[in-house]
């Protein structure tokens, strides 16, 4: 390996990255606009596509995924959903009464990057959780217009939901 500069804010110098990022920002602009979710979304879209195109076979590999040549076996795809799908995520606090809800109906706006949970936005709220226990209506989009964007700001919070254990 060698390696090569180019030189500054010229990056027609780089044409297959160049190219690499079209098709990234392209699929993301799909991703929002199929399911007409806020642009604030952009950057759980972009690490969406991302995430699909290293586990898609590409002729650059001889038909191998990115995944499988760096990890030599073939990645999972069976928990990848619809991004901008309804998301059902059971509710994890302690002491809810027998008539409480065990869901809350969320958005799904991708994977979470090391583990096999989701990433999940409560409009209600106005946080991004991450969660493993959901069940997916992908069939159905959030309605952002009717709820009025779910009061989604320019920037919004990621939750990590943590369940404590004990040893015994």
């Amino acid at each position: 390996m060698q390696q090569q500069l180019t030189a500054p804010y010229s990056p027609q110098q780089n044409s297959v990255v160049e190219r690499r990022n079209q098709t990234v920002m392209a699929m993301a602009r799909y991703l929002l606009k199929a399911r007409v979710v806020p642009r604030t979304f952009w950057g759980e879209a972009v690490s969406t596509v991302v995430f699909i195109l290293n586990r898609s076979p590409t002729k650059a590999l001889k038909n191998k995924t990115p995944y499988e040549a760096w990890h030599s076996e073939k990645p999972a795809v069976n928990f990848m959903r619809t991004f901008g799908g309804i998301a059902h995520v059971k509710v994890t606090r302690p002491h809810a009464g027998k008539l409480d809800d065990r869901s809350i109906k969320m958005v799904f706006v991708g994977c979470e990057p090391g583990s096999k949970a989701y990433r999940v936005y409560d409009p209600a709220s106005g946080k991004l959780h991450i969660a493993r226990d959901a069940v997916f209506d992908e069939a159905k989009g959030w309605n952002w217009a009717e709820h009025g964007d779910g009061g989604v700001p320019d920037t919004f919070t990621v939750e990590y939901t943590v369940r404590a254990t004990t040893a015994g």
